[in-house]
Order: C-alpha cells, then structure tokens, then sequence
C-alpha cells in the first residue's frame, strides 16, 4: 500500500506541467503544428508563473474566426456547445480573468486551444467578468439613461404641478378682510 502523496500546491502542479510541456515541445520540435501551440502553453503558463494576468489578456486572439452564431448555441452565458464544431465555446467577457487563466493552463479534452468568443475595449484591454467597466455595463448605463431623464423631467413638471396647486389651495384658504366678514355677519342676520 502507498503512503498518501504530500499536498502539492498550485505552484508545483504548473512547474510538473510547465516541465513536461517543455519536454514535450523538445520531443515534437519537428511537427510544425505542434510547435506554436505548444510554445502558447508555454507562455500561458509561464504567465501564470509570474502572476502576470495582464500579459496572458493582452496575448489572447482568436486565431481562426468562425461564423457560428453564439444566441443559436445552448449553454450558460459563459460556456456553450456549438453544434457546428462539436467544441465547447467560452465568451470571456462573462469569466474572471482567474477562469481564464485556467482554461488556458488546463489542456482541452481534445488537446486543442479553446474555441472563446471575446470583446477588447477601445484601450485594448480584454473585457472580463471582473473587468471595472465592461461595455455591457456601459451599455446598461446607456439604456438606463434616457429612463433618468424622462424621471428627472416628469419629477420637475410634478413639482412645478404641485407648487402651483398648492399655492391656490393657500390662496383659497386666505381669510377674508374685516370689512367682508362684517358683511357676511350682517346677512347672516336675515
């Protein structure tokens, strides 16, 4: 029987697959195929390594577009399954740059790079799900807007409505000069 194995942290589990990674980029150097992906991985984890999330955003690109239409796929808002490929499609926009980071270190069932969908900002910047302001929510903000206003514009016609009623409910509740009420005291006598 073997003794239980130690814990091995995070850490030691990308250097295990960095090393074997690096071997097997060695090993294949001839397949030209093989080559770059592997070097991806590489850099992938290289990244991870150096806890540099920004260079592995700023590296990520969709290598081969596709024409599949996401709305048509069944799945979450951040995984489907497309039926043209029979691959798993991730949309970036919905992970954690964390959930990235190990979709990319994690090799795919079949070996190959993940099919993703993603957006950049206009500064370049891949938007994530923990990205400060995704256009998504900028567009939400955008759709509210209008909304605001036409709130803020009823409020004001309301409160200008309210102060105009309200300052001839105060003018009808004026009492009547002496001279009036000693008038209507004298025809209250009949």
């Amino acid at each position: 029987m073997q003794p239980d194995a130690p814990f091995r942290g995070p850490r030691a589990s990308l250097l295990e697959r960095r090393a074997a990674l690096a071997g097997s980029l060695d090993a294949r150097a001839d397949a030209s195929r093989a080559v770059p992906e592997l070097k991806r991985r590489l850099q992938v984890i290289d990244a991870a390594l150096a806890g540099d999330r920004a260079r592995l955003l700023g590296s990520l690109d969709v290598a081969t577009p596709c024409d599949a239409k996401w709305q048509r796929m069944r799945g979450t808002k951040s995984e489907r399954f497309c039926g043209d490929c029979r691959r798993s499609v991730y949309d970036l926009e919905h992970m954690t740059e964390a959930e990235i980071q190990r979709l990319f270190v994690e090799p795919t069932a079949d070996g190959e790079p993940p099919c993703i969908r993603m957006r950049r900002r206009a500064d370049g910047r891949l938007v994530t799900a923990d990205c400060p302001a995704t256009p998504f929510r900028m567009r939400a903000r955008k759709r509210v807007g209008p909304y605001v206003v036409v709130a803020l514009v009823l409020a004001a016609v309301g409160a200008l409505v309210w102060r105009s009623l309200g300052e001839e409910v105060r003018t009808m509740g004026v009492a009547a000069s002496s001279t009036e009420v000693e008038g209507l005291r004298g025809m209250s006598d009949f």
